[in-house]
Formats: C-alpha cells, sequence, structure tokens
C-alpha cells in the first residue's frame, strides 16, 4: 500500500483525494480516477480524511473482474467519496468495520480514533514525550521544504500506529528527528519553486494591454475572460505545481481529457443548468465522472485554441521570464489529433452489422440496448440515455396499435418529435428489457473500447472520425435511400426540414406513416 499522501493532489489552494482506478476493472467502470474535494488547504487535515478511506482504498486496489461488478464499484466510489462523517475539526472519526477491512486492521482500528495530536499543521504535542509533532509550518511554496515535511509527519504518524498496535516504536524514533532537524536546516537553502499561479500572474500583467488594444469594453472584457478561463482549466488539471514540473506529456494528456470538455451553448442534462452559468469545478467533475453527453462536447477548433494559449503562455516564460527556469516549451514537442466534430461520419453497413452482433453479446443490458437503439432508431444519445433511463422527457406511448416515445425535451425545436419503436427492436424484446428503468454508463467513455474490439477503425478513408454519434450519420443515409422522403427522415431525425422558408413548417405525420418509415431502414 502506497503511503496515504500519494493519494492527495492539490489545486487552487485546495487539497483532493485522487485514486486510480486498477486497470483489471476499468472496464466495468468509465472512471479511470476517483477525484473528490476534501474542501480544506490543510496538508495535515487532508492527511487524516485520507487515511481513514485506506481501507476502502486497499479493497479498491484488490479488485478483480472475478470478486466485483459495476454495481459494487459504483457503491465503493461513492463510499470512498463520502466525507459527511467527517468531524467539524477535521480529524476523521475511526470506527471498527470489520467487514470491510482485513483481519489486521479489523483488530486495531477502533484504536486509531484515541490518536491524538494530529492537529493543523502538525502544531501539538503528545502527552508521550517520545511522541511530538514539530510546531513548525513549512513554507508551501518551497517545494523541498514542503516534501521533508510531509515525509516527517507520514513518519511520526506512522510510529504513532506502531506504538499503539505492537510496540515496535522507539528504535525509529531517531529517524524521525533526523529527518526534522533536516528540514529545519534547509529551510533557508531551497529556493522557492516558481509556481505557475505566479507565472501566469506575471504573464497575464504583461500581456494584457495588448490583448485589449483596439476593442471595446465588451470585447476586451471577453477576451480577457477567455484567458482566465484557459488557467483555470490548466490548473484544475495540473494543480499549482512549480513550472518547471510541466512536461510535454502532461499538456498532450490534458488535451486528451479536455476533449471531452461542453460546449457552453448547451444546458447539462444533470443539473438543468447552463454550462456557462456553472461553477467550472462543477463542470470540470462532469467531465471526470463522464457525464458529458457526446453531442455536448466541443469541437476540435476550441480545444486548438486553448492549445494556442498554452503554447503562447509557456513560449512567453521561455523568451521573457527569467524565473520560469524552464529553455524549452512543454506545450510543443509532441502531435496530437484533433478532433473534427463537424465531419464525422457514418459506418459501412458492414460495420454496422458487426456492431449488431456485438451489442446482441452483451452480458450487460444496457450495453446491448444503447447500441440498438443507437443503429435501429437514429436518435442522439442524449434522447436514447432518455429512454432507457424512464426520463420524463421520453415517454412511452401507444396510438392505433403502435408504440413510440415521445421525446419532450430538444434543443431545437424540430427535436420534440415521436420516435416509434421499429419492428427489429420489438423481435429483440425491447418492451419486456426496458420494463424497468436501465442506466448508461457513460457511453461516450466506453465506445472507443468497443469499436477498437470490434476491429472498426476510429476513421474513415478520408480520414473523417467515427464516433458514437457516426450510428445517427449511418441511420440517416440508410433512411435516404430506403424512406426516399426528405421529410419523413427529418421528421424522424429530429432535423429543421430543408427547404425555402415558406417550406420550414413543422408538419406532424400520423404515427403510422412514421412506423411504416423506419420499419423501412435496413443495413443489408
Amino acid at each position: 500500500m502506497r503511503s496515504f499522501s500519494s493519494y492527495l493532489i492539490r489545486r487552487n489552494q485546495t487539497y483532493y483525494l485522487k485514486v486510480t482506478v486498477p486497470k483489471a476493472v476499468q472496464h466495468l467502470t468509465a472512471r479511470r480516477e476517483v477525484v473528490k474535494s476534501l474542501g480544506t488547504d490543510s496538508l495535515s487535515e487532508s492527511r487524516d480524511k485520507v487515511m481513514g478511506k485506506l481501507p476502502l482504498i486497499k479493497r479498491l486496489k484488490a479488485m478483480s473482474p472475478r470478486n466485483t461488478t459495476t454495481q459494487v464499484l459504483q457503491e465503493l466510489f461513492d463510499e470512498l467519496t463520502d466525507f459527511d462523517n467527517i468531524a467539524l475539526h477535521g480529524r476523521y472519526q475511526y470506527e471498527p468495520d470489520t467487514g470491510a477491512v482485513d483481519p489486521y486492521l479489523a483488530a486495531h482500528i477502533g484504536q486509531l480514533g484515541a490518536i491524538e495530536g494530529l492537529m493543523e499543521g502538525g502544531a501539538a504535542r503528545s502527552t508521550d514525550d517520545d511522541f511530538w509533532f514539530t510546531d513548525v509550518r513549512p513554507d508551501y511554496s518551497n517545494k523541498k521544504q514542503h516534501m521533508l515535511f510531509e515525509e516527517l509527519y507520514a513518519f511520526l504518524l506512522d510510529m504513532r500506529i506502531k506504538k499503539m498496535t505492537t510496540g515496535t516504536h522507539r528504535e525509529q524514533l531517531r529517524e524521525g528527528r533526523r529527518l526534522l532537524q533536516e528540514m529545519l536546516e534547509e529551510v533557508n537553502e531551497a529556493k522557492p519553486a516558481y509556481l505557475l499561479s505566479q507565472a501566469w500572474g506575471k504573464f497575464y500583467a504583461a500581456n494584457q494591454e495588448k490583448w485589449v488594444k483596439g476593442k471595446s469594453a465588451g470585447d476586451a472584457q471577453k477576451v480577457l475572460s477567455d484567458w482566465n478561463g484557459d488557467f483555470k482549466w490548466m490548473m484544475l488539471r495540473l494543480s499549482d505545481i512549480p513550472v518547471t514540473d510541466v512536461t510535454s506529456k502532461m499538456v498532450k494528456n490534458m488535451l486528451g481529457f479536455y476533449e471531452s470538455r461542453p460546449d457552453t451553448r448547451f444546458t447539462c442534462e444533470k443539473t438543468g443548468s447552463a454550462y456557462k452559468r456553472m461553477p467550472i469545478e462543477d463542470v470540470y467533475t462532469l467531465i471526470v465522472d463522464g457525464d458529458i453527453p457526446e453531442e455536448h462536447e466541443i469541437g476540435g477548433n476550441t480545444l486548438m485554441r486553448f492549445h494556442m494559449a498554452l503554447k503562447d503562455f509557456f513560449e512567453w516564460l521561455v523568451e521573457e521570464d527569467e524565473d520560469s527556469g524552464i529553455a524549452t516549451n512543454p506545450a510543443l514537442g509532441f502531435r496530437f489529433k484533433f478532433k473534427e466534430s463537424d465531419i464525422r461520419t457514418k459506418f459501412t453497413n458492414e460495420e454496422i452489422r458487426k456492431f449488431e452482433a456485438f451489442a446482441l453479446e452483451q452480458r450487460e443490458p444496457w450495453k446491448k440496448w444503447v447500441i440498438l437503439l443507437a443503429i435501429y432508431t437514429g436518435a442522439r444519445l442524449g434522447d436514447i440515455k432518455k429512454i432507457m433511463s424512464h426520463d420524463a422527457k421520453a415517454e412511452l406511448l401507444e396510438d392505433s396499435g403502435v408504440k413510440y416515445y415521445r421525446i419532450k425535451y430538444g434543443k431545437t425545436k424540430a427535436a420534440i418529435r415521436n420516435i416509434p419503436i421499429p419492428k427489429k427492436l420489438l423481435d429483440y424484446g425491447i418492451l419486456d428489457a426496458l420494463k424497468k428503468p436501465m442506466f448508461t454508463s457513460h457511453v461516450s467513455n466506453y465506445f472507443p473500447r468497443w469499436r477498437e474490439k470490434i476491429g472498426i477503425p476510429d476513421t474513415d478513408i478520408n480520414d473523417r472520425n467515427r464516433t458514437f454519434h457516426s450510428f445517427r450519420h449511418s441511420f440517416k443515409s440508410q433512411a435516404a435511400i430506403t424512406i426516399k422522403d426528405q421529410r419523413t427522415e427529418d421528421t424522424l431525425m429530429g432535423h429543421e426540414p430543408k427547404g425555402s422558408a415558406g417550406d420550414k413548417v413543422y408538419l406532424t405525420y400520423d404515427i403510422s406513416v412514421l412506423k411504416e418509415a423506419i420499419d423501412k431502414v435496413h443495413y443489408e
């Protein structure tokens, strides 16, 4: 088990719990990591909180596909990120939980509640002279001193536990005192680290006049807001680390992560709030949890602009800022393929048949039905999720013997429509399968794995991207061949009618007409 300090990260003066999900069970969940704010800037308080989660972290690290399920993982994630039982003073209230820990810990975890002296900044002394914590608070901008203090704190805490559990602590106290002495000797020797926040402050002050020159007040405000937004996104992902610690790999990984950033023009389906009105930290959490629908994601141009801002920032540090300590620009020196969301393409009929066969083999029902619904209705992923989860915005109705879903909410007027259930899905048993709500799990994150497993390339011969949304393009392509009526196709797809302004009327088709049309779509 790693030191509990290794599960802590610091962003914007706040500590977070961060635990990587084992690769062996990542296929059961879209999460690659568990991130949760600890709500404090105190290192010692954060350690106390995280220490109480070590048994859960140990359980997570020991999980394998043979002894867990998606539901069990989700329950563990919920428990791991629940800090409601943390006392107001910040110290975790350890309670026996023999069903959640191994026998050794179960024998002693009740005693851990008796540990005292774990106060702010380590500024406390035990009644036992053998155990004392320095009342020296480290300078957090001094990286070396900070690391030494962390090492000392963890060491002394470990000594307390060993004393309580095995009594094998005294021979190691000398090492703890050596660490303390080393820290005190080097307080003034190491040059404080030059942090990203400090560098950004200088960069912003030096360039803001140039950015807004010749612009109106409104445009100037937007430009400065965009730059500050870029900085916040960078800090959320990298945290306030020394400039010299930033690598090209970190920047590339950050670009990959932020491909799932939402376009601020959309409204978050989970919260009902517009993304642009939500705190950026809340939007970041949605990205981490995989809760951004693919159709809400930013396009390649927006991500390229963010990359350009990073390149300008680090290039200025290389050329103009003597304090930065870097000689090369970490936002350069790597290749990154920006998605072109406006030119996503369809799958071939053969590829669709492979996806259909793959769906029918799935043991987890939600994987089966999310693919089949996409193939045979051409609906957007957001609409499919509403249908499967029994969302009030997608109601199952029947008229003239035709069962259909009424989509009551969409990003356009035309998106509010009726989708008849195709005969193919009825034959597969969709009505029985969806008698109870079925919740999908981060489809946009799972889809690349499904596509790769089937052996379907991520681009076509023209280098155009194939994503989950490509099912919709495929349906539209086949509908044009089989239905042969543009307005009927547009009605099924939820597209605005084509043609002149006089032709753009939203026709109400009889549900039986739509049912006959949707049943014609096939991939033979």
